[in-house]
């Protein structure tokens, strides 16, 4: 039997109580959330980084190479705007040192060094909305668990490791960090974020370390069933009395913004000209949005009101507020006899925190109460990079999902 050597033996000792911690810290956290009713109260992250490190020279010359590292973590949410993250990483950062040899000539020697990383993070959110920027300030250990190093311009030469002192590599460094977060969609975040170490415990063998370090990161978030949101009673009835739905007997009622309020103060003010040009700009963006779905949602029918006329549809009252090709209200214009669902496109608001989520195409009961899932009930125009018929394209495909038939 092969007997392994130190370092790989102390790189699965590693491994295992590291991911005990993990396992325990994820348990405290679980433990803390089982009596709070908010919605995402607790999630967990598992994500991907690349490194792009800055080192130290105490000897030759050193430049780094990107680097690579998987990380996990448990997202406990303390209030609307504070996250605190506690979680597991490993990295990788390469180095290439430059010297001069006997004979006097330049050799390269590649040095990658591997580390486990123990901290939590804390994320703050500056803007109401639940899914803008947050920023992150952070702490953990760093240990540096192995280090390898080759000479590749050298025929015949093999990639070794070198000894670390088993006193000064356990010893753990700490790094610091910052930096900023934003969704990319409801599960999909990507940020940046920059690390400094404290250098006098990270490099024990005190040619080269790690003292600082840019993290372009990307992670999943996991939400588990037992963190999902509790309706209230009179939330669920309300939901509960507009299931199922049955495409064949289902129509959408797209709200658009007539800025009525606005254009109006600007009248009265004496600024005639600027109401004109508020009114023009909101007809454009409304004729838009009627473009995007004549053109892209032919699965169910469509119709169009102003936000002005949101309680008198509210009430099923749509005699003279539903709009013509030219977005003016025409009372010649009549409902079907089918069962009909809002639209618009806004932000979503979550009932239970009265909190607001990404901007996209939201989806509405007829008393315009939140759709739970499956109903695909939101569609995110993913920051703008999506306009509003490729949005209208991606929630028909997702309706026409929805309603097909189960093998």
């Amino acid at each position: 039997m092969k007997v392994l050597d130190n370092i790989t033996m102390r790189r699965g000792i590693y491994v295992v109580v590291f991911t005990a911690i993990g396992l325990l810290i994820s348990t405290a956290v679980t433990a803390q959330n089982n009596g709070i009713n908010k919605k995402d109260a607790l999630a967990y992250r598992l994500g991907f980084n690349i490194n792009m490190p800055f080192v130290t020279a105490h000897t030759d010359t050193f430049k780094s190479r990107v680097g690579w590292g998987l990380w996990g973590e448990a997202e406990y949410k303390l209030s609307n705007r504070w996250r605190v993250m506690p979680g597991l990483a490993y990295n990788s950062f390469g180095f290439n040192q430059y010297f001069y040899n006997d004979s006097g000539a330049v050799e390269r020697r590649v040095i990658t060094e591997h580390y486990m990383e123990l901290g939590s993070r804390f994320s703050y959110q500056p803007l109401e909305d639940e899914n803008s920027v947050r920023i992150i300030l952070g702490a953990a250990f760093s240990f540096l668990v192995d280090r390898k190093t080759s000479f590749p311009d050298i025929e015949g030469t093999n990639v070794t490791r070198l000894t670390l002192d088993n006193k000064k590599s356990m010893q753990p460094g700490i790094l610091l960090s910052a930096g900023f977060m934003a969704p990319l969609s409801k599960r999909i975040d990507l940020g940046i974020q920059y690390n400094q170490g404290l250098p006098a415990k990270i490099h024990p063998l005190d040619v080269v370390g790690r003292v600082g370090s840019l993290q372009v990161k990307l992670n999943y978030k996991i939400v588990p069933r037992r963190a999902e949101t509790v309706l209230q009673p009179e939330v669920q009835a309300d939901m509960a009395t507009d299931l199922p739905y049955k495409y064949d007997s289902l129509m959408l009622i797209v709200r658009v913004k007539e800025n009525f309020t606005r254009i109006a103060l600007l009248k009265d003010q004496g600024y005639l000209e600027e109401a004109e040009d508020e009114r023009l700009k909101a007809l454009e963006a409304a004729m838009e949005i009627r473009n995007a779905f004549t053109e892209k949602l032919t699965f169910i029918p469509v119709y169009f009101i102003y936000d002005s006329d949101s309680k008198l549809a509210l009430n099923g009252k749509f005699d003279g507020i539903l709009l013509n090709s030219a977005m003016q209200r025409d009372s010649s214009i009549k409902l079907p006899a089918k069962q009909h669902l809002f639209a618009e496109f806004a932000r979503q608001f979550d009932e239970v925190s009265n909190t607001s989520g990404m901007y996209g195409l939201v989806v509405y009961t007829d008393k315009f109460k939140n759709i739970p899932e499956p109903f695909p009930a939101f569609v995110s125009n993913a920051y703008g990079f999506l306009n509003e018929a490729e949005v209208v394209a991606k929630f028909e495909k997702r309706l026409k999902k929805y309603f097909a038939p189960k093998q």
